[in-house]
This record gives structure tokens, C-alpha cells and sequence, in this order.
């Protein structure tokens, strides 16, 4: 009796936390409607006919085809068959409900051009417009507002094999991969795939008949979910029973694709899908295929409790795979908060410590041989989860991050979390990260006009310039730097550049203006930069008392003069290992900035990198100690 009674009680416990979790389901339900406006019309008029084919009958509209390949575990819906795209069945699209298949095949769609100096009226990275009248049509609307124009699948496998090889060796044999949260229809994840690689490509304004994409072919992975706020908990069983197939999904492509590159970008619920597949696909492709792709993985505004991602990525260690991973948090995430809220009066309180993507009371996530970055400050709707495709300078890093730049060569602030580093995004900076010799890092918007400037020249002279000038306008997000007219001014333009630009190793330099009339003899102005040296113990990036006094010393001599900018340089010796050495010099000069800033520097006039072994003093041999080159260089720049 005792027991039938302990277990009502329990009965009623759970029913309670399980009434608590919908009624919190229910208001997010009621937010997203409060907020989701008109209809969106996200298929083109046309659709079931070729996106070439649409873009000619739509008045020779100008905007890109994009193609991209999918794996699927929806229910497809039920609809005849629209013709033959080489061998694959043009359908009606795929459904909410769980099909215990993994459907292969390809979707097109029309993606307006990125505005740049050639296309003003193109849009903006990061936003996607649809149409809300009634689906689009005609030229106008075409080159305005993002729509599908194919969904096709195929039951040959091969088929899908075939064309998926050629597409992926037309693109640097790479892949860029997208797994789309909870709430998420199918054509919404098509629609926002095609825009992921858009706007982390750089050959975004190339004619339609082009399908070059730097950073892979794409290929998106749909998962079932009910497309709606509500179903939260419903969705999390789908994302669970959708894992073995991503897992299939991983196989072909690492196995069969020809892809020596694998770019993943999972947002969201969609992390749970990954995290209960990674495993086995970790253990069975080491064994089978070594570690011949490159892959790399970015969890955005993950929604998967970090404890299980902790014990997934213990068991994923023991194994020989390999992959690059990188987890992007927000403080602003409100819809992880409602989650971590959810799931843990659903899983009666055994997830209590917060999702992956979601910075709270214990900070972010930070963990060896993963790099976690905190891109708070860049919320762009309500619930601050859509940042990883919607704020610009977010987009920017995620391409730096799959372009392979360095962590030091990119818009970021190095942090510590007790014994273990991560980053912030830094709004005030800018790394401009462009194919081949074009990386270059913009310190503020002087010096991204600088380069900006510098490439243009050498584009010119090349003869390649209104192919790149589009990708140099069209970094967007209301967060980058907006440029003077001096930077994007063409030969035919009146616009002066009177900073002066020095094209350095990029060769060329827009036109100098006219030289001025001599000025009258004026006494010596003081030094334009101040600079100073301090130095480190062995393996250690805590100030001595001797740099402290040479600190104050600095701030002593600039402190009645008007502050441009610091840049802090950290060196290292050649002892220990480079990795070692190089976060060793980031935090050598973060150590500076921190001093500077508790006694009165403004932190946003600072701007640290980290150069490790690489640029010594006094050249030594590898592994050999030099106290004179565990040292940090600050550069004082002076506006006046």
C-alpha cells in the first residue's frame, strides 16, 4: 500500500514538472506567433522548373542558383511527380513526421546577389527575404526575395553518388554541411543552407551558371520536427531517432563524396542529432578510413546538455578520430534558457547544468581541444539564438574559423576561465578573412579601409576587379565597420583617400591626393607612437614587479595625450612546444591589456596578438630558453 502510495506521488510530481514545461512551451509558442508576422512565401512561382530555367522566363533576372544536396529522415509528401532533373524526381517537398528512411537528393534555389559596388540593391549577409504576397514572380521579385525552385529525391543511391562526387570536386573537394535546429521546416532549412553558403563563400556575385563555392559544396542533413514552438519535447525524441541515419549520412559522405573536407555547422537541437551519432561514427571511421578528411565542426547556440556533451566527447577521444571543434555562446540566448528551464524539470532535474551554447551562471563552456567563443553583443531577433547566420560579423569569424586562420588573425579577444582560455567576438575589430594571399587583419576601420584600399589596387592591376569587389562590400552586419566613400572608390570616382594607405606586401596603393602648400615652420611635434618592452619569466604570463614599473612608466609619459590605438604584441621563446608558445603569447599580452585597462586605458582602444616562437629577438635554436624574447611590445599610437 505504502508503494502504490509513493508511486502516485511520484506519478504527480512528474505530471506537475511536465505541466510546468508545456505551460513554459506554450508562452515561447505565443511569443514566436506574436512575432512571425505575414506568410512567407518561400517557393518561387515557377517552382518544379529549373533554377535556370526560372531565372531566363523571369526576365534574365540577376541572381545566383544555388544548388545543394540533402539525406533526410522526414516523411515525404505526398504529391506526383514534376518531371526529371538528370535523374532525379522533382517532388513536392518533404513533411514534419519521422520516416525511418534516409531519403537522398537535391534542391535548387534562387539567392539574390550580396550588395557590393556592382549590385547596391543586393542584400545583406546574414538576411533572407521572402516574399509575403503571394509566392515570387517576374524579374523584380526574383532578384529581390530568396525562393526554391526545385526539390527533387532520388531511390538510386548511385545516382545520388554520382552527381554529389562531381559537384563536390568542382568545389576544392570540400563539403559545407548544415544540421538545422528544432522548429525548422524543410524548406526553411533548405532555404537557410543555401544562404550559409552564400554568405561564408566569396564568390557570391558570379554568374548564375557558376556553382563555385569556397568552402564546399553544400549539403544539408533534415531532421523531423513539428515545426512549431510547442513541440519542443516531441522534437527531442525525433532528433534522437533521426541519429543512426546522420550517422549513414556521415559515411557516404566521408567515404564516397571524394571530399578531402568536411565543414559542418550544426545549430541548435540539431547538436543532439550530432552528438548521438559522433560516436560510433567516430570509432568506425578511424578504423576504416584513418584520418584522411579534414573536419570541422562549429556547435551554434547548441541546444544539448554540456554535461552530455562532455561524456560524448570522453568516449569520442578514445578513439584516434580527429576533428576540429568549435562551440558559439551567448549570454543573450533566451530561447536556451527557456530550454535548460525545460529540460530540467522534464528530466526531473538530472540536467542542471546548462546547454552547450548557453553562457550562465558558471560561464561558458570551455573544455581541452575545443575552442569556445562568446558571441554575446550580436543578438539579431528576440530570442538571440539566430546569430550564427544573422549577425555579420559572427558569419565573418565561422568562415575565418573554416578558411583555417589562426585564432590570433581573427576578430577575437582571448579570456580565461579559471586555468582554461576562450574567446570574445570583438565588435570593435574586423579580420578580413579572403582567399589566398588577401588575409589580413583590420585592427579597426582605418586600418580595414588600409587593406580594403591595398587589395582593391592589386585587384586592378590584375584585371580582376569587379569579381572581388563584391566580395569586399558585401562583409555586411550592422556590427562591421562602415567605410568612408575613399574605400570603395573606382578610377572614374572623385573620392580622396586623405589617411594615406601603404599598400605593404599586397603591392599597389590608391592614387595620394594633391600635395597641399608647404606649411609654416612649426616647433617638433611629439612622437607619433611611444613604445616599450617588458619582459617574462620562463613559462609564466604573469607581470613582475620590474614590468609593472615599466608600465607605469608608460602610462606616466602618454597620459595627458590623445590615444589612437595600443596594439600589444606577446612573444614566446623556442622552448616547449609551438602550440604552447603561441597561447602562451596571447596571454602574455592579454596580461598587458588587463594592467593597462585597471589603471584607466579605455579597453576598446587595445588590441592584442599573440606571434609565439615565430618572431624572436635573438634567433636561437629550437627548444633553447632566451629570457629576451619572452617579452610583450606595446605600441602607443597617438590621434593628434
Amino acid at each position: 500500500m505504502t508503494n502504490n502510495k509513493a508511486g502516485s506521488r511520484w506519478l504527480t510530481i512528474k505530471r506537475r514538472r511536465l505541466l510546468v514545461a508545456v505551460a513554459v512551451l506554450v508562452v515561447l509558442a505565443l511569443l514566436f506567433a506574436s512575432i512571425g508576422g505575414e506568410k512567407a512565401y518561400k517557393r518561387h512561382a515557377e517552382f518544379g522548373r529549373p533554377c535556370a530555367e526560372v531565372l531566363a522566363i523571369s526576365d534574365n533576372a540577376k541572381a545566383k542558383c544555388v544548388t545543394l544536396y540533402y539525406g533526410t529522415t522526414r516523411t515525404p509528401k505526398r504529391s506526383k511527380i514534376r518531371g526529371d532533373d538528370g535523374g532525379f524526381s522533382v517532388t513536392g517537398g518533404f513533411g514534419n513526421k519521422f520516416d525511418n528512411t534516409l531519403h537522398l537528393g537535391r534542391a535548387q534555389v534562387v539567392m539574390p546577389y550580396l550588395v557590393s559596388d556592382l549590385y547596391p540593391e543586393g542584400r545583406k549577409r546574414g538576411v533572407v527575404d521572402h516574399a509575403t504576397d503571394g509566392p515570387p514572380r517576374g524579374k523584380d521579385a526574383t532578384e529581390h526575395f530568396v525562393s526554391i525552385t526545385t526539390i527533387s529525391k532520388t531511390a538510386e543511391k548511385r545516382v545520388f553518388v554520382d552527381n554529389l562526387r562531381e559537384a563536390v570536386a568542382g568545389n576544392n573537394k570540400s563539403i559545407l554541411m548544415f544540421i538545422h535546429g528544432y522548429n525548422v521546416d524543410f524548406d526553411s532549412a533548405v532555404v537557410r543552407s543555401a544562404q550559409l553558403a552564400m554568405d561564408l563563400g566569396f564568390n557570391e556575385n558570379a554568374p548564375p551558371a557558376e556553382t563555385f563555392y569556397e568552402l564546399g559544396q553544400p549539403v544539408l542533413f533534415s531532421w523531423p520536427n513539428g515545426g512549431a514552438a510547442f513541440t519542443y519535447i516531441d522534437d527531442r525524441r525525433l532528433a534522437k531517432k533521426s541519429a543512426a541515419h546522420l550517422r549513414s549520412f556521415f559515411d557516404l559522405l566521408t567515404e564516397e563524396s571524394g571530399a578531402d573536407v568536411l565543414n559542418i555547422v550544426v545549430h541548435s537541437m540539431g547538436n543532439r542529432v550530432l552528438v548521438n551519432a559522433i560516436t560510433d561514427f567516430a570509432r568506425d571511421y578511424t578504423q576504416a578510413s584513418g584520418d584522411g578528411v579534414t573536419i570541422r565542426i562549429i556547435h551554434a547556440a547548441a541546444d544539448v546538455d554540456q554535461d552530455v556533451y562532455d561524456r560524448t566527447m570522453d568516449e569520442v577521444e578514445r578513439t584516434s578520430f580527429r576533428a576540429g571543434y568549435t562551440v558559439y555562446a551567448s549570454k543573450e540566448d533566451t530561447a536556451l534558457q527557456t530550454s535548460t528551464m525545460v529540460n530540467a524539470l522534464t528530466s526531473l532535474f538530472r540536467y542542471r547544468r546548462g546547454r552547450l551554447g548557453q553562457i550562465g551562471e558558471n560561464g561558458i563552456y570551455v573544455r581541452k581541444h575545443v575552442t569556445s567563443i562568446d558571441a554575446t553583443g550580436f543578438a539579431t531577433d528576440l530570442f538571440g539564438h539566430g546569430y550564427f547566420a544573422e549577425a555579420g560579423n559572427v558569419i565573418n569569424d565561422i568562415a575565418c574559423n573554416f578558411h583555417g586562420v589562426d585564432l590570433t588573425r581573427r576578430a577575437l579577444a582571448p579570456r580565461r576561465q579559471g586555468d582554461m582560455p576562450y574567446y570574445e567576438i570583438d565588435s570593435s575589430r574586423f579580420a578580413l578573412c579572403l582567399p589566398g594571399h588577401l588575409n589580413r587583419f583590420a585592427q579597426d576601420a582605418d586600418a580595414y579601409a588600409q587593406v580594403h584600399a591595398a587589395a582593391v589596387a592589386k585587384a586592378k592591376a590584375a584585371g580582376v576587379y569587379d569579381a572581388m569587389s563584391s566580395q569586399m562590400a558585401s562583409l555586411a552586419g550592422e556590427s562591421i565597420f562602415d567605410l568612408d566613400c575613399s574605400t570603395q572608390a573606382g578610377d572614374d570616382e572623385t573620392c580622396v583617400d586623405t589617411s594615406g594607405v601603404d599598400g605593404g606586401d599586397d603591392g599597389g596603393a590608391l592614387p595620394p591626393a594633391p600635395s597641399p602648400s608647404p606649411p609654416p615652420a612649426l616647433p617638433a611635434p611629439p612622437p607619433a607612437m611611444q613604445e616599450a618592452v617588458i619582459f617574462f619569466e620562463f613559462n609564466h604570463a604573469g607581470l613582475s614587479l620590474a614590468a609593472m614599473q615599466a608600465l607605469q612608466s608608460l602610462l606616466a609619459e602618454i597620459a595627458d595625450r590623445k590615444i589612437a590605438r595600443i596594439i600589444i604584441e606577446g612573444h614566446a621563446d623556442a622552448a616547449g612546444g609551438e602550440a604552447l608558445n603561441q597561447d602562451l603569447s596571447v596571454l602574455r599580452a592579454d596580461a598587458v591589456r588587463a594592467y593597462l585597462t585597471a589603471h584607466g586605458v579605455t579597453r576598446d582602444l587595445i588590441f592584442i596578438r599573440g606571434f609565439g616562437e615565430t618572431s624572436p629577438a635573438q634567433p636561437t635554436a629550437d627548444g633553447e630558453r632566451n629570457p629576451a624574447n619572452r617579452r610583450a611590445r606595446i605600441a602607443v599610437l597617438f590621434d593628434e
